[in-house]
């Protein structure tokens, strides 16, 4: 994943620079489902003047190719909704993307990839992984995507964390393998292997609980899972994780 840094100028009004002791990392869908809504649009967002005004900030987007740096981890940012409270004062903010035309799967591995970062750096656990809920619970149902279990439970999500965290923060989480799965489209094509160019081996059209046993990169889709029914191998885009 390619990290980029675009930083709000300094002196602006949601970048107030008051020192981050960075003791939590606060998750958030960007609650923006339009096409084009990526990380780099965000970030365009936060340098004008609209978010200036608010002030809002927080200091990541990631989307299902990057994430973009908007303000310093050791500076605090307006994101969490509590004021001078612990979620905006002394964590970091990471905003998951949630557009039309990307990919919801792959940016929220890439937003636990990240937090696996941040948390190896600062010396902490899973236990200090918020979500925005957390800071403002009667009027915040953030992060509304995982909060609903799409495209996997927040429980997972923790899992894929510490999983990264374990494998340095750069590679796949396999510790987590196996997994269930609901598809999410009225019919998904089985493939013998993991591309859409592999012959077809089955469809499935119901929303029983499937069992994936591995992952793998391939033609035509983020991530693939094999079944463990041995037909073949799906498109992870399609599915919602269920465990």
């Amino acid at each position: 994943m390619q990290i980029i840094q675009q930083l709000i100028p300094s002196g602006r009004r949601n970048r107030p620079g008051r020192w981050n002791p960075a003791n939590y990392i606060t998750i958030h869908n960007t609650g923006n489902p339009n096409y084009g809504a990526d990380a780099l649009a965000h970030a365009a967002f936060l340098r004008g003047d609209t978010a200036n005004n608010l002030p809002v900030s927080w200091h990541y987007t990631i989307d299902n190719f990057r994430a973009v740096q908007h303000i310093p981890e050791n500076e605090d940012a307006f994101h969490a909704s509590d004021g001078a409270g612990l979620g905006n004062r002394q964590s970091i903010g990471l905003e998951i993307c949630m557009n039309r035309g990307g990919n919801l799967l792959q940016a929220t591995n890439n937003a636990a990839m990240l937090a696996a970062q941040i948390m190896r750096r600062n010396n902490f656990g899973t236990n200090q992984i918020r979500q925005h809920n957390h800071w403002d619970p009667r009027s915040q149902n953030c992060p509304s995507e995982l909060r609903a279990g799409r495209p996997y439970s927040w429980q997972t999500f923790l899992n894929r964390v510490a999983a990264f965290a374990a494998s340095g923060g750069t590679e796949n989480p396999t510790a987590i393998l196996p997994y269930t799965i609901r598809i999410t489209v009225e019919a998904l094509n089985i493939r013998l292997n993991p591309s859409i160019l592999s012959p077809i081996t089955g469809v499935i059209r119901d929303r029983l609980l499937y069992t994936i046993v591995e992952e793998s990169d391939g033609f035509g889709a983020s991530r693939w899972g094999r079944l463990r029914s041995g037909i073949g191998w799906i498109a992870l885009d399609w599915v919602q994780r269920a465990s």
